[in-house]
């Protein structure tokens, strides 16, 4: 074990190394404690990806039709799709869809989509959220986020960076944390390489509260 938090409702929630320690606590767990506890282990989260260029007036169901029929490399037996983002910008539109680790493999690999008369660029997604800035009329940039983690965590983060700053040191934490939330289902080498490749693009969002 990591990490022994408390939750509302009389909860638990105990922080692991790996799976393997999460299913062994689980299991002794269950036999201890019986039935008088609901004992689960968090399932993955789908992958998201961020596509941009998508034509200015196009809707959900139609951006999912356009993206099935125009994309065949794509389709396989458990495919699924969901639109969780939609929104117009300046010109076009971007869009942010869940999909399984499969098809997200396929699509990053692949490095774009055609989407009606375009060929839309994808980047893996990553919702942060809290990311905090405070009012400030300080002159120079502090970080409240990296602050604070400092005095929670007993961590050693440097300060002089604004908490919009991508390289912010507790973002990235908060990011690789985020994502082994996620479900990556990936074994091929050379499409491990070309992941990594497509990555280095990541256009991460950011929630500013």
């Amino acid at each position: 074990m990591v990490q022994i938090k408390n939750i509302k409702d009389g909860g638990v929630i105990i922080k692991c190394r790996n799976k393997e320690d999460s299913s062994k606590i689980k299991d002794a767990a269950e036999k201890k404690l019986k039935k008088k506890y609901d004992i689960k282990v968090p399932r993955l989260l789908n992958p998201c990806i961020k596509i941009l260029d998508i034509e200015e007036n196009m809707e959900e169901n139609e951006l999912i039709a356009c993206i099935k029929k125009q994309n065949p490399f794509i389709q396989h037996e458990n495919f699924t799709i969901t639109v969780k983002a939609l929104k117009k910008m300046k010109t076009k539109s971007m869009s942010i869809i869940e999909v399984d680790p499969v098809t997200y493999t396929k699509i990053i690999s692949e490095g774009k989509l055609s989407i009606g008369w375009n060929i839309c660029r994808v980047f893996e997604y990553v919702n942060v959220f809290h990311h905090e800035t405070d009012a400030c009329a300080s002159d120079s940039w502090k970080c409240i986020n990296c602050l604070d983690a400092n005095q929670d965590l007993k961590l050693d983060f440097a300060l002089n960076h604004s908490p919009f700053d991508i390289s912010c040191p507790c973002l990235k934490r908060k990011i690789e944390l985020q994502k082994r939330k996620i479900n990556y289902d990936i074994s091929c080498p050379c499409l491990k390489r070309k992941i990594e490749l497509q990555k280095r693009k990541i256009n991460y969002k950011i929630d500013f509260a």
